[in-house]
């Protein structure tokens, strides 16, 4: 079967954009059902890399690429909506955010205009998917046009190189390239590095720019005789994109697969549709349906527009976002979107409204005004929200003064993490809370057990040693998984008594009742024969927003819910029946948190006044010292 056309337009790929698009903005606003939805973002990486390669290999072919006309191009299609979105940004930052997001907003404009935002964040940003403040950031979906740039800053040149040489130098070393980057993906094995940085996501580029060489080599999609097989093809890649989407709800409920590794099923069915579909395919005829064409023309507008209005709508009724209200903020985004690319994007492609001189100056003032105006921002970003008058300057002084965790909360102590630091202890003047004295008290399980170590060194007279883990993972309790610390509490002077707290409601959720129950059965049973008094701790409740953001808006009078209902709370202590069944051990007693933070139908995030919590599930110093008070009065191993 011949290929119905050469390497033109294919709107099947405009509609691929829209399937890419959409299942993003769903998934920033919240909707369960698209909880994968991001890897909408890998599908858009694959189709950059082959479109952009198609277009420099026929440039080259007629002798007309020039690196100056490429990068004219990019800031053609990039910019002008960028630089608007951004405009459009600024004024409801100022007056929206509280000052942490601020910050990060800032940070983001410098991003944006500098094609770094995926570095900024790496550095400077919480977590992608876990952290509640994430979604309340304006700009921090910019990561991925800072690194399709990145890699286009040197790729034109490098394959222009690489064309010079066989076929065989050049799959050859783009082969090598790719699975470098892949398989450093997978062995780091962090989300959000695997997300940021961009030798973690080259290789999906990579797959796009394969792609685009085997077309530009046949001349056109590749449809075999067996028309079945031609048929199948497409139809697999579709269902390789939307499964995840539909399937993925958390990355941080299966530590043991890759991010990279699941984010390779929708690229390799991007892949897949790109090269077996036209207009001939089911799958092509469907994708050129003009609704999900004229979508995907629009699709970087959309992306653009889609988490400035999610974030600023849930900075301001953080805790009570309605679903029909986000879904009407979609909606508005392709509105917004379809303005933007029709008076926007489509001028400036032209060169006959627009010289390639304006376009390089524009560019250029573009970049370093918004740069100065986001650092400014960051380094005077108080100043600059206090001119609201509906935000009092003491609500920001207050502020700083309440969220702040100070230098011994739970962010000290990392050197304590480290395997390397093992029975005798190197760093002991920041693992013990008494270096000096005997050790009495073991403190095991991830970063929910580390920010009981202020509290409990406070109210205790004891000597207690930290041997947390980060990470909920790696910081279960587990005798298999922490081997050494087993061995330390094997020794005569190891101390007596051993206090577990760690985010028992994911480690649950991962493991399944039947194996969480096996693997605690077995640490206690460990620890029982090594004759240790067991304190088990409940954790605390998890919020579905930043503490001190909340606390904040009610400050300033908009009032969203804080905390968190009581029943959601007891949603996440499936675990705690699993922990019951211990308390019959005479060696073990478990401390739940339920009646200290719970009182009515809501769990509090504050001591009177006094916020207790430092992020949506670590508590802030004075938290600390509030829990480990009432387990010091609870325990009976600890009441001496």
């Amino acid at each position: 079967m011949k290929p119905a056309f050469s390497e033109g337009y294919r709107p099947e790929i405009d509609g691929l954009r829209e399937l890419a698009v959409i299942p993003v903005m769903f998934c920033h606003a919240g909707f369960e059902a698209f909880g994968g939805g991001f890897v909408g973002v890998d599908v858009f990486f694959v189709i950059s890399g082959y479109l952009i390669t198609s277009i420099i290999l026929r440039e080259r072919d007629s002798g007309s690429f020039t690196l100056s006309g490429f990068y004219e191009r990019r800031a053609r299609r990039l910019l002008p909506a960028l630089f608007l979105v951004l405009a459009c940004c600024i004024p409801f930052g100022i007056l929206i955010l509280t000052p942490p997001v601020f910050e990060q907003f800032a940070l983001g404009l410098v991003g944006s205009a500098t094609f770094s935002s995926n570095l900024v964040f790496l550095e400077a940003a919480p977590a992608y998917f876990r952290s509640a403040d994430s979604e309340l950031n304006p700009l921090l979906h910019t990561w991925s046009l800072a690194i399709e740039e990145q890699f286009y800053l040197v790729y034109p040149l490098f394959l222009l190189l690489l064309l010079k040489f066989s076929r065989t130098a050049l799959w050859l070393t783009l082969s090598i390239l790719m699975m470098s980057s892949f398989l450093f993906a997978v062995d780091y094995n962090d989300t959000s590095f695997t997300f940021f940085a961009p030798h973690a996501r080259f290789w999906e580029l990579l797959i796009g720019v394969f792609v685009a060489i085997i077309l530009h080599e046949r001349g056109g999609p590749l449809l075999p005789e067996n028309r079945l097989i031609g048929q199948l093809a497409p139809i697999l890649g579709l269902l390789m994109i939307l499964v995840p989407v539909f399937l993925i709800k958390s990355f941080d409920a299966r530590p043991y697969i890759p991010v990279s590794v699941v984010a390779l099923i929708p690229v390799l069915g991007t892949a897949l549709i790109i090269l077996f579909s036209d207009t001939r395919t089911i799958i092509g005829r469907l994708l050129s349906l003009k609704p999900l064409v004229g979508i995907g023309l629009i699709s970087y507008s959309a992306y653009l527009w889609h988490q400035p209005l999610l974030a600023f709508y849930k900075n301001v009724f953080i805790g009570r976002t309605e679903s029909f209200v986000l879904l009407l903020l979609c909606f508005l985004s392709l509105v917004l979107a379809y303005f933007s690319w029709r008076w926007v994007e489509t001028p400036f492609r032209r060169r006959n409204r627009f010289t390639r001189r304006q376009i390089y100056v524009f560019s250029a003032i573009g970049c370093v005004l918004f740069s100065a105006v986001g650092a400014s921002f960051y380094l005077l970003g108080d100043e600059f929200q206090t001119k609201n008058p509906n935000i009092a300057p003491s609500s920001f002084a207050d502020y700083r003064s309440n969220i702040d965790p100070g230098e011994s909360s739970a962010q000290i102590s990392y050197a304590c993490s480290n395997e390397k630091v093992r029975v005798n202890y190197i760093f002991a003047e920041f693992c013990q809370s008494k270096p000096d004295a005997k050790v009495d008290l073991a403190l095991l399980g991830d970063s929910h057990a580390l920010h009981l170590f202020v509290g409990l060194a406070q109210g205790l007279d004891l000597n207690i040693i930290n041997l947390w883990k980060p990470g909920w993972n790696r910081g279960a309790p587990f005798s298999e998984k922490n081997a050494y610390i087993f061995d330390y509490l094997d020794e005569p002077e190891s101390p007596e008594i051993v206090l577990i707290s760690m985010w028992w409601n994911m480690l649950f959720i991962m493991l399944g009742r039947e194996e969480f129950e096996d693997k605690m059965t077995e640490t206690i049973r460990s620890l029982s024969s090594k004759n240790k008094k067991v304190i088990l701790v409940a954790d605390i409740p998890a919020l579905e927003s930043q503490p001190g953001t909340c606390l904040f808006l009610n400050r300033i009078g908009t009032r969203p819910a804080c905390g968190i209902s009581k029943t959601k709370f007891e949603e996440q202590r499936e675990y705690l029946e699993v922990l019951k069944t211990f308390e019959s051990f005479d060696n073990v007693e478990l401390i739940d948190s339920l009646n200290l933070f719970c009182g009515g139908t809501r769990c509090s995030i504050l001591d009177g006044s006094h916020l207790l919590y430092w992020d949506d599930d670590h508590l802030n110093e004075r938290g600390s010292v509030y829990f480990a008070n009432h387990i010091i009065q609870q325990s009976r191993f600890l009441r001496r």
